[in-house]
């Protein structure tokens, strides 16, 4: 049976006055794919966001392998394996895309070179956009995402 990597238990997250999310409530199986899926402003960024710590829910639960992250930092839940890419993208327009996939990667992990290929098959064509500056990219995905290594060990 696969492990829950991420479970999302009944949050409800404001901003400011607005109530964004009411309710939410979804879990992520290991070396499963899950995806979120809603119209414009149905929430999807700010569940992320939510799960991430950087817009912390009023109530309900975040669980990464087990452990309880609702009340931890940001740089806390980072630290555990969970990493977020905005839909902003927040590109280092100087570096290739190489060099931006690579920077959000640990430095020392043998992996590095592994996660690179699975991103290349996942989200890109050919292996000759890594030498393209990321801020030319045409192809780069313009959605919210998570990276966790662990769903490749």
């Amino acid at each position: 049976m696969k492990e829950n990597m991420l479970e999302v238990n009944d949050i409800y997250t404001y901003i400011g006055q607005y109530h964004i999310l009411q309710g939410v409530s979804f879990t992520a199986k290991e070396g499963e794919v899950t995806v979120l899926i809603g119209r414009n402003g149905a929430g999807k960024t700010t569940t992320l966001r939510s799960v991430m710590g950087l817009n912390p829910p009023s109530s309900g639960t975040n669980r990464f392998k087990g452990r309880d992250i609702h009340n931890l930092e940001t740089y806390q839940i980072a630290g555990l394996g969970i990493g977020y890419v905005p839909e902003n993208q927040g590109l280092f327009h100087g570096l290739t895309v190489e060099e931006n996939l690579k920077i959000a990667m640990e430095k020392n992990d043998p992996r590095t070179d592994e996660c690179l290929e699975t991103v290349l098959c996942l989200f890109l064509d050919q292996k000759t956009v890594l030498e393209k500056r990321g801020g030319i990219v045409e192809r780069w995905p313009e959605t919210n995402t998570f990276h966790c290594p662990q769903l490749y060990e």
